[in-house]
């Protein structure tokens, strides 16, 4: 329903004007109602802006601001999964999932294998192609506990992979294959 119509509709039952279509208040109505309905699209695109799965400029710009930087030209689907991410992140978000999940919200797609005395960290991709792995790794620091070292690996391979191959060590070795030749063995 038009403006125009919702007007009508409600000053009709008052009997007061003539709404026949070719009234001089018609014309006021009509006047009225164009501004209306540029003032609904303002307000539409305020609330679609109040949400980080909707918001396609301003919402996530702000967001971004807050959370240390404008990713402006970057997919917004990237985004808006870093926003949520992050706005998920807590003091309880201590285990290995809640981990990844935190990295995310820095742009990072990873898995984290935990050691008794360390977190390795490999680095899938990234949703933030202009970031550096150097930018990564000290964005990822401010999600990361303090009191556990952890390495970032940025190649292809990952623990999972290998282990995934059903090969022993023994095997492995045996093939006296480098680190390289095993990465690109793997793929």
């Amino acid at each position: 329903m038009t403006a125009i119509e919702r007007i009508k509709k409600i000053l009709r039952p008052l009997g007061v004007y003539r709404l026949d279509g070719d009234t001089l208040v018609e014309k006021e109505l009509q006047a009225e109602a164009c501004a209306l309905q540029e003032l609904e699209k303002e307000i539409d695109r305020f609330y679609r802006e109040l949400f980080i799965s909707t918001a396609e400029e301003e919402g996530l710009i702000l967001r971004e601001k807050l959370c240390g930087g404008e990713k402006v030209g970057r997919p917004l689907s990237n985004r808006r999964k870093m926003l949520l991410f992050r706005g998920a992140v807590t003091a309880a978000g201590n285990t290995r999932k809640k981990v990844e999940e935190a990295l995310t919200a820095c742009g990072l797609l990873c898995s984290v294998t935990e050691f008794a005395d360390r977190l390795y960290i490999n680095c899938h991709g990234m949703l933030d192609q202009t970031l550096t792995k150097e930018g990564a790794e000290k964005a990822a620091q401010e999600f990361l506990p303090a009191h556990i070292p952890c390495y970032f690996d940025f190649r292809e391979l990952s623990w999972q992979e290998i282990e995934e191959k059903g090969l022993t060590f023994a095997q492995m070795d045996l093939a006296g294959l480098t680190w390289e030749q095993i990465d690109s063995y793997m793929g």
